[in-house]
């Protein structure tokens, strides 16, 4: 049966305060990444387990010695005949100044001590328990330095409660370093990176000012060598790997403490950790954080867009399509959609596939701020609450346009049908200059009831033909088409008024799309889809 080199059993339960002994389960929890890292050690491997660092993680000194030891048990357990786990008192006396391991003297213990194998686990409050991870390198000989594994993190629950309260400054930094080390395991745990980070979530000055602080520990420990690893080391020039982050947090507020969930995002990998802070230590103008505790939800969220000039992107189109880039970019975060926006659209292409991603929820109370324009780029910041649309009740709605690009008196034409159960319908154009106006129904007040399985073209028969043409002065103007299907009935006229008979007329009736999205939110969301069909307004034969 494996052992444990030169430490008694006995002595192994004294390590761990009567404080954390409900821990029972963890080193069950533990079992198959303990697992895991014996099989890619080898058979016959002698393997140490560095301590998990209290003043990196934020965790309790008690918290941290049960899982040092649960990690222990763990590989006890799973260990093959052969192999053998040294522990801190099999290690030379000089071990206690070389704790860390880290720099040339710790590695030259480990080597004096026939270790071939180096487990370094990585541990972090999360709002679930204590997410533990671990990377396993090598340190014999001429191997020194080799990432050998790297195991994802598992939750080992119960312990949350005893997480300290810290001051901002102490928590972030202890928040900062356990999101980087668990998101570097999803994304390369033998890499450097070049982080770049962008704030999301709901919107407070409170939780920005400490996410803006857990971003810079999160980019600066990013950037750093992977602990203990030299060999393979990825992205080791010019700041590391380039890759883009996304920075959430939610706040509760506890009274004498208050809590933050926070969660980082890089494309399919992610990660959370929970801070914990002390109020007392918080700024003063922050406080009180909430009328009498809970959750600090203010319902916005920031998103920032732009647009330049390119192949197919004319200076006069940038401010409409920066604004739409920022509109799908928080639709795209309230989703918490993985595949987001680029931040920056560079052709007609791109602002039509930014206005598609409103067809499941749309911004409502918008705040533009920060607008940016020169020559060959345009740039808007967009403060808003996001309307989620759809439900069980609301219709399965779908809707084509004849054809994508339309010429000068070439009638717009929709054809629309709803799978099951009733539904109303009204159609409006998103023209290029940011404005909508009602395409059907024109003359009558209702709007048009459809049947389940039955298509409906929209302008109907009663309704006049609505034309296309492109703004004045240019070839061609990116517009849309939306069509709005409700469950129940509502007044097509609330959204936006009626197109006029010329297109001058239609621009001067014309609302914003702001007050549209407002209108829109407005209605029964649950009962409610969109369909937004992108066309080409082109002018010439």
């Amino acid at each position: 049966m494996p052992r444990l080199s030169a430490l008694p059993a006995l002595l192994l339960l004294l390590l761990v305060p009567a404080a954390v002994a409900a821990q029972d389960g963890w080193a069950d929890r533990l079992h198959p990444t303990a697992e895991a890292l014996w099989r890619q050690a080898g058979p016959a491997r002698r393997i140490a387990a560095r301590p998990v660092q209290v003043d990196v993680t934020g965790l309790p000194a008690a918290v941290a010695a049960a899982i040092d030891r649960a990690l222990v048990e763990a590989l006890l357990r799973a260990a093959p005949a052969a192999g053998r786990l040294v522990d801190r008192s099999g290690l030379p006396a000089s071990w206690e100044e070389a704790e860390s391991f880290r720099g040339t003297s710790s590695e030259a213990l480990l080597r004096a001590a026939a270790v071939d194998a180096l487990v370094i686990p990585s541990a972090h409050a999360t709002a679930d328990g204590i997410a533990v991870s671990a990377t396993l390198v090598a340190v014999a000989g001429g191997d020194t330095g080799r990432l050998l594994a790297a195991v994802p993190a598992v939750v080992l629950p119960g312990a949350v409660d005893r997480l300290t309260a810290r001051p901002p400054a102490v928590a972030a930094k202890a928040a900062g370093f356990g999101l980087a080390d668990s998101l570097r395991q999803g994304l390369d745990p033998g890499a450097r990176f070049r982080a770049s980070v962008r704030l999301s979530g709901e919107r407070s000055p409170f939780g920005d000012w400490f996410l803006d602080q857990v971003a810079e520990h999160l980019t600066a420990r990013l950037a750093e060598r992977p602990l203990y690893v030299s060999r393979p080391l990825r992205d080791a020039d010019a700041g590391g790997r380039p890759v883009a982050l996304r920075l959430e947090g939610e706040v509760w507020d506890h009274g004498r403490q208050v809590e933050v969930h926070l969660r980082v995002i890089a494309g399919a990998a992610e990660a959370r950790a929970t801070a914990r802070l002390e109020a007392t230590a918080l700024p003063g103008h922050f406080l009180p954080l909430t009328p009498a505790g809970g959750r600090l939800g203010t319902g916005f969220r920031i998103a920032d867009g732009a647009a330049a000039v390119g192949a197919e992107l004319r200076r006069d189109e940038l401010a409409v399509a920066a604004e739409a880039i920022a509109r799908a970019l928080l639709v795209d975060e309230a989703l918490d959609r993985r595949e987001t926006t680029p931040p920056v659209a560079r052709s007609r292409s791109a602002v039509a596939e930014a206005w598609r991603r409103l067809a499941e929820a749309v911004p409502y109370e918008e705040t533009w701020s920060g607008a940016a324009d020169d020559r060959n780029a345009s740039a808007r910041r967009l403060r808003a609450r996001v309307a989620r649309l759809g439900g069980p009740e609301a219709p399965e709605l779908s809707a084509t346009l004849e054809r994508a690009v339309y010429r000068p008196g070439e009638p717009l034409r929709v054809r629309a049908t709803v799978a099951r159960g009733r539904a109303f319908l009204a159609l409006y154009a998103w023209q290029a200059d940011g404005t909508v106006v009602r395409v059907a129904p024109i003359r009558e007040t209702a709007p048009v009831a459809a049947e389940a399985g039955r298509r409906i073209e929209l302008p109907g028969p009663r309704d006049a033909e609505v034309a296309a043409a492109p703004m004045p002065g240019v070839s061609e103007s990116l517009e849309a088409l939306v069509v709005v299907a409700s469950a129940v009935p509502f007044v097509p006229d609330r959204l936006a008024p009626a197109a006029g008979g010329s297109a001058d007329s239609s621009r001067a009736a014309a609302v914003s799309t702001g007050a549209f999205l407002d209108r829109l939110a407005g209605l029964d969301r649950a009962r409610l889809r969109l369909a937004i069909l992108p066309y080409r307004a082109r002018a010439g034969g």
